[in-house]
């Protein structure tokens, strides 16, 4: 009975063995009929910047497949639709190689594609196990995921270098050319992969304009749909990408201005005399705080009519904390708070002296002026988001 028990075993060993060294050739095989993978990494902005790619490399023509991990699972396909991702089980890695499958199938030449993992080993398999890059893009480095990457801009900054290429190109957010001591850490890093580095321009730069134009005023080159300082970052970021692509920035340019946006991207939602701010995707303090600057300074929307929802998701304690700690700068005098571990939440913020109000219905937003949304849109977050967005329907 053990001598037939242990064959068994042998045999199943054997089996596993000979799946995985298939299906190590296997993947190999198909990475090698993509023309391109562009590998979209960093804190913020990564599903929009991947669809920004996305976008202008369509209207230079190329045959281009995208896949993002933002609010909603999704799939660009080659005909430019957007098909949600099924999942029967909680987010696994594993997803990438289905995407890469199905890039090929597509007989697409381009495959850009967000980084779907947050464990520094798990960034580490996606690029140099799976998808083998030819260009990757950090976007920006800022403190979230501090229970797996690292509790300060350093170790983050190492957490994703993970997804450097090897011998590739590394693209990286002017925001981190403008930290030296974070470039200095990702080119420290890529010391292991020899990849090239760019670091996108800013708005001010002209250098991303074609000198050797005919068009001396470059007016072609119009940029006017630069939102505001939150979004200029992904905008030129993608547009290095078409740079070291050697692509027509006009084309590529002219894409961009049609492209997608992520279901869960920054919006301000306005119907009669209410207005939502749908900020529930921009999950860490900085971002939060950069968005709140840009509502008050530019917008000029007033703090004394602004109110907070924050909605929080009891599986991201960590966030919450940071969230909590973040209020010690915020000048708001009115937050609601909704989601996961609201006694907890509401107890630490008064002891902060910021008075709150837990909200249970969803009408009771009505009895609120203008909202800003932050936090997590988790659970909470979609019931706001739909009942404004029905509210302008009817």
């Amino acid at each position: 009975m053990i001598k037939t028990v242990t064959i068994v075993v042998i045999i199943f060993a054997f089996l596993y063995i000979g799946y995985i060294v298939f299906e190590h050739y296997y993947y190999n095989y198909l990475r090698k009929k993509i023309k391109k993978i562009i590998h979209v990494n960093g804190i913020r902005g990564k599903s929009t910047t991947t669809r920004l790619i996305d976008a202008g490399l369509r209207n230079c023509n190329k045959k281009v497949m995208s896949k993002t991990t933002g609010t909603i699972p999704m799939i660009i396909d080659v005909n430019n639709q957007e098909i949600k991702l099924k999942r029967l089980g909680p987010a696994n890695i594993r997803e990438q190689l289905r995407i890469l499958r199905k890039a090929v199938k597509s007989g697409c030449d381009y495959l850009v594609i967000e980084c779907m993992a947050v464990n520094p080993e798990l960034q580490y398999i996606c690029e140099h196990k799976m998808l083998h890059s030819d260009i990757s893009v950090i976007t920006n480095v800022r403190m979230d995921h501090l229970d797996v990457m690292g509790d300060n801009l350093k170790d983050i900054s190492r957490s994703l270098s993970n997804t450097i290429p090897d011998n590739g190109i590394l693209i990286l957010g002017s925001e981190i050319g403008d930290n030296e001591e974070i470039f200095n850490v990702i080119k420290e890093e890529n010391n292991k992969y020899h990849s090239e580095i760019f670091v996108s321009d800013k708005i001010n730069d002209k250098t991303f304009l074609d000198d050797k134009s005919s068009h001396d005023d470059k007016s072609f080159l119009d940029l006017s749909f630069l939102d505001d300082e939150l979004f200029n970052d992904n905008i030129l970021t993608a547009l290095k990408v078409c740079e070291v692509l050697g692509l027509d920035k006009e084309d590529f340019i002219k894409g961009m201005k049609q492209y997608k946006k992520d279901p869960g991207a920054l919006e301000i939602i306005k119907r009669n005399d209410k207005t939502f701010i749908n900020g529930f995707s921009i999950n860490d303090p900085d971002s939060i705080m950069l968005v709140y600057d840009l509502l008050i300074n530019k917008y000029n929307i007033d703090k004394n009519k602004l109110t907070i929802l924050l909605n929080e998701r009891g599986d991201r304690i960590f966030r919450t904390k940071q969230h909590i700690e973040m209020f010690k700068k915020i000048e708001c005098e009115k937050v609601i708070i909704s989601g996961d571990n609201v006694g907890y939440i509401s107890k630490e913020l008064g002891k902060i002296g910021i008075e709150n109000k837990i909200i249970k219905r969803i009408d009771e937003l009505d009895n609120y002026e203008i909202i800003f949304g932050i936090g997590n849109i988790k659970g909470f977050g979609f019931e706001v988001i739909d009942y404004y967005k029905k509210e302008i329907d009817r």
